[in-house]
């Protein structure tokens, strides 16, 4: 197993400890390489109500924390 599957792994039983426990689970993943498969494998720990967002432009970062905030009705 290469770390990066073993950094994978953790990151998923983190992931599945906070569901368990009820905490939902976002990811905004900024990526500018455009990666399908790191955004398929971050996107993995999304849990419960939570959403994931694969963004590529640092400059809209902020903007797609905010859309997340606001259409789970966490901020008004």
């Amino acid at each position: 197993m290469t770390r990066r599957d073993q950094l994978l792994a953790l990151a998923r039983q983190d992931a599945d400890t906070a569901w368990a426990q009820g905490i939902n689970v976002f990811v905004v993943f900024w990526d500018s390489n455009n990666n399908a498969t790191a955004a398929a494998n971050i996107g993995s720990l999304v849990r419960g109500k939570g959403v994931f967002v694969h963004v590529t432009d640092p400059s809209k970062l902020s903007e797609a924390i905010s859309a997340v905030l606001v259409t789970t009705k966490l901020v008004k």
